[in-house]
């Protein structure tokens, strides 16, 4: 089986609209459903890797650049980016499977869809599946 990076976004836009919660929520179901899984916390500017997210407050703008280098110098190519996506769009993702999950009824789903497959938070489990399965 391939190993999933999930990034979680808790940039300042995700403090709002419930979002956080969906979130959260997201991160139960995504550990219930792949115990093992490895899910990191896009926050003020870093991405690190969390145990728990219910001290996590979300905060500051969205760093891309962070979010890129972390995704070209990881050991998997396969991430499942829970967001509302409200950030510039990422580029030059070649060779990076990206799927997202839209968070929000703000959510940018056309951002989200510029790097891959865009699901809705109540289809989290096909989600999962498509970036574990997918080729593209």
């Amino acid at each position: 089986m391939c190993t999933v990076n999930v990034i979680a976004d808790f940039s300042g836009s995700m403090a709002e609209l419930g979002k956080r919660k969906i979130l959260l929520n997201l991160i139960k179901a995504l550990r219930y459903l792949q115990p093992s899984i490895k899910i990191f916390a896009w926050h003020e500017g870093t991405i690190t890797r969390h145990d728990s997210f219910q001290d996590i407050t979300p905060s500051d703008a969205s760093n891309v650049p962070a979010l890129h280098g972390f995704m070209t110098s990881s050991e998997s190519n396969r991430f499942l980016l829970l967001s509302d996506g409200n950030f510039e769009p990422l580029t030059n993702t070649d060779g990076l499977i990206i799927k997202s999950v839209a968070i929000g009824p703000d959510a940018s789903s056309e951002t989200l869809s510029k790097s891959g497959t865009v699901f809705q938070p109540e289809d989290i489990t096909t989600a999962l599946h498509s970036v574990m399965y997918d080729d593209e």
